[in-house]
């Protein structure tokens, strides 16, 4: 009975502590998404033209070739994501999402299932 008990405790603790999908929001922001290796998702990065072109600079960062790609989210609702020099914020909601969130690192709009 006991190992029984300490298996299926084992069991309930790793499905706890593993990876079941999306997180909202981003674990960095600005000059640390780089550091934390978070990048912009497929649809944030296959939607640029719905996105709002920011500039070569935001929040103090610089997108230029070390940037290229990551991103994070700046709110609840809006990726924030370096490509081709600049800076773009997509509102998730443009593209059929319903808010920004990280997977694995990948900074992505998703649509609650």
């Amino acid at each position: 009975m006991i190992k029984i008990s300490a298996m299926f405790i084992a069991c309930a603790l790793f499905a706890c502590t593993s990876s079941s999908g999306p997180t909202k929001g981003s674990g960095s922001k600005g000059a640390d998404a780089k550091g934390a290796g978070q990048k912009a998702g497929s649809t944030a990065q296959g939607d640029k033209s719905m996105a709002t072109s920011n500039g070569a600079s935001y929040e103090d960062v610089t997108c230029d070739d070390s940037e290229e790609g990551v991103a994070w989210c700046d709110d609840d609702h809006t990726i924030v994501f370096c490509s081709g020099n600049v800076w773009y914020a997509l509102d998730c909601s443009a593209v059929g999402g319903d808010f920004c969130a990280e997977t694995d690192d990948t900074i992505d709009c998703y649509a609650i299932q």
